[in-house]
């Protein structure tokens, strides 16, 4: 079976198309994935309170790394639930 060149050449653009298409998906695939690990990574309470209310390890510091922790606790217990 023979083709024409123009054929040949239609051929090969739509199969560079859908490579292209799969590069791109599988590129948002990785995206996704990285934003999924990146939300089921914990939380570093000291880090967080750090962050704002400063380097000082004062009461107010102690109190919001124990309201961190309990939060966290409380968004596991719930992603356990809906699972």
């Amino acid at each position: 079976m023979k083709i024409s060149l123009l054929k040949f050449r239609e051929i090969i653009k739509e199969q560079a198309s859908k490579l292209h298409k799969i590069s791109q998906l599988q590129e948002e695939k990785s995206e996704i994935e990285n934003e999924l690990n990146t939300l089921n990574e914990k939380v570093n309470p000291w880090a967080v309170c750090h962050a704002s209310t400063g380097p000082k390890k004062d009461e107010k510091f102690e109190k919001c790394v124990k309201d961190v922790k309990k939060k966290e606790d409380m968004d596991e217990a719930e992603k356990n639930i809906k699972k």
